[in-house]
């Protein structure tokens, strides 16, 4: 009861879907064989949805950013480069250059007595 009161909180109706099936699949277990292969249908039916979703899941992780740049990580470094290390080197770089930036508005700021 508490995990589909956690799904119910959740709002995810897959997770209620599934354990009213699997409660309906208990119930048909002690009659006659239809009732097994109705059970069995049901059962390839979820592990179909289920797979639907995951392949849905993995298309989506694959088209993320993170992914994107695993890839360009895999491709620099059979290149023979460390793209993370060119990544952060170029960060310090740009941060560098900010603070001078900063320095020099701050120091004109001085100047003019504000």
């Amino acid at each position: 009861m508490a995990k589909a009161n956690a799904a119910y909180n959740r709002g995810d109706a897959m997770t209620l879907e599934r354990m009213l099936d699997d409660h309906r699949e208990v119930s048909l277990q002690g009659e006659a064989t239809s009732a097994e292969m109705e059970r069995t249908e049901r059962q390839v039916g979820h592990a179909r949805r289920d797979l639907a979703l995951l392949e849905d899941e993995r298309v989506g992780l694959l088209g993320s950013e993170i992914a994107g740049l695993w890839s360009d990580a895999e491709a620099a470094k059979a290149g023979g480069r460390d793209l993370l290390r060119e990544l952060a080197a170029g960060l310090v770089e740009k941060v560098a250059e900010a603070e001078e930036r900063f320095a020099k508005i701050d120091k004109q700021i001085a100047a003019h007595g504000r």
